[in-house]
């Protein structure tokens, strides 16, 4: 039944537009669907199966000077299946330094004394670096395995300029045991 003809059976005139659009919509995903499933020939498509990662990927190398994280991407364009995989590892980089900050932050309030106003802001990856990579396609799929690393020094030094950042409320927290132990580490 085609569209226009459900739209003139419909009682309410105010249905019909909807109606319409609701059909149009399951339609292109009918045909979405078929397309993904069936290529151009008609033929069924290789669709990804799990791409086995590599040793490394599984076994993130462990070192006291440097974090290591990964990533992992499935797209149909390699270079941008490695670009994503990297960005899901910086990501996973953010997110530590993030977690530490606000580790440091609840050690200063366990001292009694008040975070600064502004804590969420944004994180700056200088240093991070690509260590490890590997691509392997399946069928139309890239797969991209990444290992991303960080040096230590670079997450101290982003946590101190954080730290550093607003004078008055370092001045206050300076003397706290959290802040002492975190400068003692700092470089």
């Amino acid at each position: 039944m085609r569209t226009a003809e459900i739209a003139n059976r419909c009682s309410s005139a105010a249905l019909a537009p909807i109606l319409s659009l609701m059909l149009a919509v399951m339609t292109i995903a009918a045909i979405g669907d078929v397309a993904q499933v069936f290529g151009q020939t008609g033929k069924q498509m290789n669709r990804p199966s799990r791409v086995k990662a590599p040793e490394w990927y599984d076994k993130v190398p462990a070192d006291d000077s440097t974090l290591v994280v990964r990533g992992r991407a499935d797209l149909k364009d390699q270079q941008v299946a490695v670009d994503k995989a990297v960005a899901t590892a910086r990501s996973g980089l953010a997110a530590t330094i993030d977690r530490r900050w606000k580790e440091l932050l609840q050690a200063i309030q366990k001292e009694g004394l008040i975070a600064p106003e502004r804590t969420e802001e944004s994180v700056t990856l200088e240093g991070s670096t690509m260590i490890m990579q590997k691509t392997s396609k399946r069928g139309r799929i890239w797969t991209a395995f990444v290992l991303v690393a960080l040096p230590k020094s670079s997450i101290r030094s982003a946590l101190a300029e954080r730290l550093h950042r607003d004078a008055e409320w370092y001045s206050k927290v300076k003397d706290t045991k959290a802040v002492r132990a975190f400068e003692d580490i700092s470089p």
